[in-house]
């Protein structure tokens, strides 16, 4: 299969780490847009935890300086505990700071189809319900080009055009539940087995697309100044009740949460006295006042 990309009109942050994939990306953008000199910024964060990681840094700069293009990178100095998710909040802080920086339109990263699979996979294992199937998805400042292409395409295509990559050593260390599905569980899937998986995710993404037109007005009209009623929301269907936190929480860019949560706030609004905080996460809360809910979080 031929990897066809969509003209994206712009300019970007294209994010390359040295893996095969943001290589065949960066490779795809700057052959297929007659401007990528100024459209295209390459960045690449070394997250400093493998002692090896200079190589990558000095693979992908060496290619975008073969196509003229702008690279910037940051070394991290992250311990070799570091959590997979700590790693990737960091990474996004830079890319968003180099977009900033830069007055680009977005970013761009090289996550595939296999990565949709295996994301969808972890939620449901966490327990994120049917929003989970669907987060790896474009939105309105991340773009990701290559979700509709498997890693073996992505691979086919860097061997056909003779590219150069590394391979990240920590990947095969299955101890992360990501690189365990990576290992273990997809190559055991076959192509029906993947198609029916993206369908089941394309279904579930266009039933929460019309759940959250319904909450969104909801939310719209019931939450003022951040709070709501309290005797409005105990009125609501439990299912309901439970979309309208989810909802909530995301408006407020939280987006680590699992099912359990979601019930132990729901439940927690509908059965605590009053003059009580209740602790959503680090630093974000809800305040229970008369017939009030107020929301709070660290900067409010």
């Amino acid at each position: 299969m031929d990897i066809q990309l969509e003209k994206l009109s712009g300019k970007y942050v294209l994010g390359v780490s040295g893996g095969v994939d943001s290589m065949v990306l960066l490779d795809l953008m700057a052959r297929s847009n007659p401007e990528s000199k100024k459209n295209i910024i390459v960045a690449h964060y070394d997250h400093g935890i493998r002692k090896d990681s200079k190589k990558d840094r000095l693979l992908v700069q060496k290619l975008s300086k073969k196509y003229g293009l702008k690279f910037y990178y940051k070394e991290g100095k992250l311990a070799s505990t570091t959590s997979e998710d700590l790693a990737r909040k960091k990474r996004y802080q830079f890319l968003s700071q180099i977009k900033k920086q830069a007055n680009s339109d977005g970013i761009i990263t090289a996550h595939h189809q296999d990565d949709l699979i295996e994301t969808a996979f972890i939620n449901m294992l966490r327990g994120t319900h049917y929003r989970g199937l669907f987060s790896l998805k474009d939105n309105a400042t991340i773009k990701r080009p290559l979700l509709n292409y498997s890693k073996k395409t992505i691979i086919d295509y860097a061997i056909k055009n003779k590219l150069s990559w590394n391979e990240d050593s920590t990947n095969k260390n299955t101890k992360y539940l990501r690189n365990y599905l990576r290992i273990n569980i997809l190559p055991k899937l076959s192509e029906e087995d993947r198609l029916k998986i993206i369908n089941l995710i394309n279904k579930n993404r266009i039933i929460g697309q019309e759940i959250d037109k319904i909450i969104s007005k909801i939310y719209f009209e019931k939450v003022k100044k951040n709070q709501f009623s309290r005797l409005w929301f105990c009125s609501l269907d439990y299912e309901i009740q439970n979309e309208f936190i989810v909802y909530l929480l995301i408006s407020n860019k939280i987006n680590d949460y699992s099912t359990q949560t979601i019930k132990r706030l729901t439940n927690s609004l509908k059965t605590l006295p009053n003059n009580v905080t209740i602790e959503i996460s680090k630093q974000n809360f809800f305040i229970i006042n008369k017939d009030k809910v107020l929301f709070k979080n660290h900067k409010s």
